[in-house]
């Protein structure tokens, strides 16, 4: 997978990743966080060159990082290869109020699959908000509210959008592929439907 991503604090806050570009920022006001991948070097590892990324183990340069690349590139020409056993983490603190937008794209291979999710707490594995597989096929399936609650079709070896709202302040989430609305439900439910915290944590990107 080769991966670029957004996160938007709506009305409010911006993340974008796209083969991994990556802008974290205010909406309608002064951008506070921006990481420009262009700036990495291809072959190093993302979490080795940038403070703003780890791996789910907290191990930097190991097998979990993910190499800068130029074989892909939504925009620019560089992206961050998720493959292997890559589990990148992207840590946001653990936001309480405001309604974010998760922006990630992905450049998933003929034959391979991918799969990201959000996390509801900074320190990775407390609390699952939502998960997303793509599956090799060109189909994917959403954990939101209930095992594979969403359903969708991709097209392999092309760029997937996807949009993943959360409004903590309503208790409500939305996911969105390709522009089109796949899933709604109470960000409270998580993956399964289990009554959890009201909070968002992180992104976590997995091979």
């Amino acid at each position: 997978i080769v991966l670029t991503l957004k996160l938007k604090r709506m009305r409010k806050f911006l993340l974008l990743a796209a083969g991994l570009l990556l802008t974290v920022g205010l909406f309608s006001q002064a951008i506070v966080y921006t990481d420009n991948f262009e700036s990495y070097t291809v072959g190093d590892y993302l979490a080795t060159q940038s403070d703003s990324w780890t791996t789910w183990s907290n191990d930097p340069g190991s097998g979990e990082d993910a190499l800068l690349t130029d074989e892909q590139a939504l925009s620019g020409t560089k992206s961050v290869k998720v493959h292997g056993i890559t589990d990148l983490v992207k840590q946001l603190g653990d936001k309480l109020t405001g309604k974010y937008s998760v922006e990630i794209s992905f450049f998933i291979a003929a034959g391979y699959g991918g799969y990201f999710n959000l996390q509801k707490f900074e320190s990775p594995g407390t609390e699952w908000g939502v998960q997303t597989y793509f599956i090799s096929d060109g189909t994917g399936s959403i954990d939101a509210g209930a095992e594979g609650a969403g359903t969708f079709t991709y097209t392999p070896d092309s760029w997937v959008h996807t949009q993943t709202i959360v409004d903590l302040d309503n208790d409500w989430a939305e996911c969105w592929v390709n522009g089109e609305l796949i899933i709604a439900w109470p960000w409270t439910l998580g993956t399964f439907g289990d009554p959890g915290a009201l909070q968002l944590g992180g992104i976590n990107i997995y091979a």
